[in-house]
């Protein structure tokens, strides 16, 4: 969405304390190999503003190495499949230290779960929540939204993070 004064102005009535747009405050883009996420950080440099990033291979751990992106979404739609054992959620023993020690957030968003609802996403997203909580990852629970009717209110993305957390 484009920054106006309108959607300020809903997303403050939905009970949000500020509205992020893109360009103005954080650049977005789709990491499919590492110059990506290295032309991403670039671009945030010049505008001087948050790097986010949503993995849609499996370079998950080269990206978080060897680039500065400040924050990953969408991680836990890497994997294709899950284990027959296991939920394979893109984040594990390896990659949670890593993003803790280069001080990078992992970010859920309730609007990839609106559009697609999908059990194995949230039961993916719950995963990732337990190990990032056990290695002290940042995590930021948002409402990405691509325009002004995708937009839900804060409680409804507490209640979200309530029952990925199974509070």
């Amino acid at each position: 969405c484009a920054p106006s004064k309108e959607l300020e102005e809903l997303s403050i009535s939905f009970g949000y304390s500020t509205a992020l747009f893109l360009d103005r405050d954080f650049v977005y883009s789709e990491i499919k190999s590492l110059k990506d996420a290295q032309k991403l950080v670039a671009h945030a440099r010049v505008l001087g503003v948050v790097s986010i990033g949503r993995v849609v291979v499996d370079c998950v751990r080269e990206v978080i190495e060897k680039s500065s992106v400040n924050v990953m979404v969408g991680i836990e739609g890497v994997a294709s499949k899950d284990s027959l054992q296991q939920v394979r959620g893109g984040l594990d023993q390896v990659i949670a230290p890593i993003l803790y020690l280069r001080d990078i957030s992992l970010m859920f968003s309730f609007s990839d779960v609106l559009l697609k609802p999908n059990p194995v996403l949230i039961s993916r997203m719950r995963f990732n929540l337990m190990v990032s909580k056990k290695y002290k990852v940042n995590t930021i629970v948002s409402c990405l939204c691509y325009s002004k009717y995708d937009l839900r209110s804060v409680s409804d993305v507490e209640t979200f993070f309530r029952v990925v957390r199974q509070e």
